[in-house]
């Protein structure tokens, strides 16, 4: 099984997880390996959830809300 470049994006989430089937795994390891295009997709999707994952867990500005319009009860959920 040979990975288009393509398919990357549809697939890049269970690479960083570490999810799906092996075979799969192994075939985007391969791509990877040979490809710098899609190398630097994939390190720039990690880099982005480390951003996102380290923002959220940050308070967010009570001032930020008033310029919003909202009260944080409306856009926040109980952090765990």
């Amino acid at each position: 099984m040979t990975i288009r470049c393509d398919e990357i994006p549809d697939r890049a989430s269970d690479w960083i997880d570490a999810e799906g089937r092996r075979r799969d795994r192994l075939a985007l390891a391969l791509h990877l390996a040979i490809c710098s295009d899609c190398r630097g997709y994939v390190r720039g999707l990690k880099q982005t959830r480390r951003l996102v994952a380290a923002a959220l867990r940050r308070p967010v500005d009570p001032a930020l809300h008033q310029r919003l319009g909202l009260s944080p009860a409306e856009d926040e959920e109980p952090r765990p």
